[in-house]
């Protein structure tokens, strides 16, 4: 099979590091891959992973490779740096979009922003989402933006309206998908394969600390504050916790982080901000605990999660999202808009029952390995491959005749649409 993966492919980028072990488990069972990179701006200077099979932006091998392949997957993210050439290519030709965040404003505001038309925003969410939405996109304050989203404008139907069908890392989110997705949708546990971690050297039952970590890029909805709050809320954790966040800052999440910890009279924190793979495998390492918090929960897998769950120590999640389907017995959650005791309770379970702890760490370690294994999700993504291809014929012609009819003012429910839709689906056989 000839495939087309369209992906950000930068060592920064951890969709990138999925698509490589999809890629490279793809390419041992004789499939031929080249990859489409989709960042865009200074992004699209980054090295890539690999260079084997990258096609050149806008190349002739690159149209090639588009026109002749059996199917296109791209790779979606909220983030327009990372996943702008998307647009570009749906335009070409469509894809099976996989969606790793089920709420794009961000890569939404970001294409507005890079074709110079972000004051048409509201207006669109409006035709989409209805005027109230409209109005709450107008007048969101930055800060509380995104829960806006969630609840009312998260554009997934954006994304996944102009597609030949979706894949899906989590159930949470699947009915919207199907509602809008034209094609088949399919859920797949995220491949997300994570080397041994090597265990720093401390005994289990030291409790002079505790060592929390949390990864990934920090903003207002991984809920650092929340870890804060809890910590000094208990003068024992208070005391022994080394809480390290490694992951990239904004100054201004950093001031108010900080601020938070002066506040509550709170000094074991440490803003690392960026940090280098082998770092990350050293916070990896030597964390007692690892907390994975999200309100919203936008992902639809959590690379973070995944790489805590195989690091030895045990996760605190939030339960919503794809964290709420993990398997209760594998980490440990906490009600999804929680910032009070229950926190703190896992947080003391944690320091207090050292090997209970790392029991639950070690069963969610050799589950996920297998779980979110590249082998696993190839296994399954050739199974539903044929899917796709069969419903691409029906769903281009669709889109040619759909925007003919859209610059003839023919609505969706007028008779002469509503003909022309049953004539296509007698013709097709879907």
């Amino acid at each position: 099979m000839k495939i087309v993966w369209a992906t950000p492919y930068c060592e920064a980028s951890a969709i990138a590091r999925y698509s490589q072990a999809v890629i490279v488990e793809l390419r041992a069972r004789g499939h031929h891959v080249a990859v489409y990179r989709t960042e865009v701006g200074a992004e699209s200077e980054l090295p890539p992973r690999d260079v084997v099979g990258v096609l050149e932006p806008g190349s002739r091998e690159e149209r090639d490779w588009l026109a002749q392949c059996d199917l296109v997957f791209g790779n979606v993210g909220d983030y327009f740096a990372y996943h702008g050439r998307l647009i570009e290519l749906a335009s070409i030709r469509p894809y099976v979009a996989v969606l790793h965040d089920w709420c794009v404003l961000s890569l939404f505001l970001g294409w507005l922003q890079a074709t110079e038309r972000v004051n048409e925003a509201t207006a669109i969410i409006s035709r989409m989402y209805g005027r109230e939405a409209g109005e709450q996109y107008a007048n969101a304050k930055p800060e509380n933006l995104y829960e806006s989203a969630v609840r009312q404008f998260p554009l997934t139907e954006w994304v996944s309206g102009n597609t030949l069908g979706c894949v899906i890392h989590s159930r949470f989110y699947g009915d919207r998908v199907r509602a809008a997705s034209p094609g088949p949708v399919h859920k797949l546990s995220l491949a997300y394969p994570v080397e041994p971690i090597q265990r720093t050297p401390v005994h289990v039952d030291d409790r002079q600390r505790l060592a929390v970590r949390t990864f990934g890029m920090v903003n207002r909805n991984k809920r650092v504050d929340w870890v804060i709050r809890a910590l000094a809320s208990d003068t024992v954790l208070a005391r022994v916790a080394d809480y390290r966040v490694l992951g990239h800052c904004p100054d201004d999440e950093r001031e108010r982080l900080e601020a938070i910890c002066r506040e509550v009279g709170f000094n074991g924190l440490v803003l690392e901000g960026r940090v280098t793979q082998e770092r990350l495998r050293e916070g990896l390492a030597e964390a007692d605990v690892v907390t994975c918090l999200r309100d919203p929960a936008l992902e639809g897998a959590s690379a973070s999660a995944i790489e805590g769950m195989q690091s030895g120590a045990p996760v605190i999640v939030s339960n919503a999202g794809f964290y709420a389907e993990l398997p209760d017995e594998m980490v440990l959650k906490i009600p999804a808009t929680s910032e009070g005791t229950a926190l703190r309770d896992q947080l003391r379970f944690v320091h207090e029952n050292r090997h209970a702890a790392r029991e639950i760490a070690s069963r969610a370690g050799q589950w996920a390995a297998n779980e979110f294994s590249a082998r696993r999700y190839v296994d399954d993504l050739e199974q539903i491959v044929p899917d796709y291809i069969e419903a691409e014929p029906y769903i281009r012609t669709a889109q040619v005749l759909g925007r003919q009819l859209g610059r003839m003012n023919l609505s969706g429910d007028s008779n002469a649409v509503q003909s022309l839709s049953r004539t296509l689906n007698a013709m097709f056989s879907l």
